[in-house]
């Protein structure tokens, strides 16, 4: 059971119905995708200075992250008003959410995302991409949902790090998830956390879902 007055890591598989996530898989697996170098542009970070502001230039996982293109079709976003009401809603995995913890809380929408990777089996076993967090404010409310939509390799990677901890010296892992169709992991928005490549796997795919849970709930310090 999710708590949200608890922040922490929430793994669930089987998040949606059987024939929900063969909707998904289908749908995505045979979608016309745009391209994206990186994660946002040439890597997580636009440029090295906004890197460094991040991640102490120093930090020795650094030496690890390796990135190449993806794939991106961006369903919902309210900051740049977008609203595909042919794609999936993100209202779709809330209905989801509230089985899940009960119709205890209400949630808002920031954005949806979904992302393809395509295989890279020149990349190390030991790489990941940039670890980054979903907002760059300090907001106890804002969440993460990784929506796993098919079986691969290309681990994600949640770490202990938060936005207070910038420029963040060196990364500790928190969880490690495998993607599992199916699958779902929840945490907050403001810790770091990256995906993997895959290096065997055909694809990666996951929706990335940014929300807010109503801020009424009392909130308990780590």
């Amino acid at each position: 059971m999710i708590d949200f007055t608890i922040p922490g890591v929430y793994i669930i598989d089987d998040f949606v119905p059987e024939v929900f996530q063969d909707y998904l898989y289908k749908k995505y697996t045979k979608k016309t995708w745009y391209f994206l170098d990186g994660i946002d542009t040439a890597t997580s970070y636009p440029n090295i200075e906004d890197q460094n502001r991040f991640i102490d230039p120093n930090n020795p996982t650094l030496d690890n992250i390796e990135e190449q293109f993806q794939f991106v079709w961006e369903p919902f976003h309210t900051g740049r008003n977008i609203f595909r009401d042919e794609d999936i809603n993100p209202l779709f995995f809330f209905h989801y959410l509230q089985l899940h913890t009960n119709f205890q809380y209400n949630f808002t929408p920031q954005r949806c995302k979904i992302n393809l990777q395509t295989n890279a089996p020149h990349f190390k076993k030991t790489s990941h991409n940039a670890p980054h967090i979903d907002t760059q404010e300090v907001i106890p409310y804002h969440w993460t949902m990784i929506y796993y939509i098919n079986d691969s390799d290309g681990d994600t990677l949640v770490f202990n790090e938060t936005g207070e901890n910038i420029p963040v010296k060196n990364f500790t892992i928190n969880k490690k998830i495998s993607p599992k169709k199916g699958r779902a992991v929840i945490f907050p928005g403001r810790c770091f956390h990256c995906g993997t490549t895959p290096i065997t796997s055909k694809s990666r795919i996951v929706a990335n879902i940014n929300f807010f849970v109503n801020s009424s709930i009392p909130w308990k310090s780590p």
